[in-house]
Formats: structure tokens, sequence, C-alpha cells
């Protein structure tokens, strides 16, 4: 993990993995790839793997250009997103 200071006194730990997996949060299920990659780009729960101890994060915990697959589709299909710049928010890689 690395740490950014935002600014303020509370420091924030971002993940940096080679490989990630997450699941929607609280029972969410997605049936389209649009869906999935647009509440991750809006900050909301998802549950990570096991490099995380299977804990809830959001885009906002990841630092700028890992890369995290998506797992939609009642956990069926998986879309890879990036978490990228200082705003933190996620965009479909089409190429991979």
């Amino acid at each position: 993990m690395t740490t950014k200071n935002n600014g303020s006194d509370a420091t924030h730990r971002l993940i940096s993995t080679d490989y990630m997996e997450l699941i929607p949060a609280y029972g969410r299920n997605y049936t389209r790839q649009e869906d999935v990659i647009h509440d991750f780009q809006h900050g909301l729960d998802f549950k990570g793997d096991y490099s995380i101890g299977f804990a809830y994060c959001s885009v906002r915990d990841f630092a700028p250009g890992t890369i995290v697959l998506l797992r939609y589709n009642r956990l069926r299909s998986v879309t890879p997103a990036l978490a990228k710049g200082p705003s933190f928010d996620a965009t479909i890689l089409a190429d991979i």
C-alpha cells in the first residue's frame, strides 16, 4: 500500500496491487457492464478479494493507474476498470 496525504492531518492509504477482483457490496447485482462501471466511478462500495482481506473499498482507495476487475451478472462476468488521476474516477479498458 502507498500513502497519500490529502492536504489534511488525516493520511489515506491507497491500495496499489497488480491484480484485484471486486464484487458489488451489500448484495447489489448488475446485469449491464455500463452500470457496474458507473457505480465504481461514482464511489459506491465494492468488496475486495483475498489480497486486501475481503475488505470493503471504493475507487477512492486505489492508487492512480491501478487496474481492477469488476464482477457483474451474478458474478459470472468481469470487466476491467482503471483507477486514474487525482479525481480517482475510472474508465473501461477496451484493449484488455
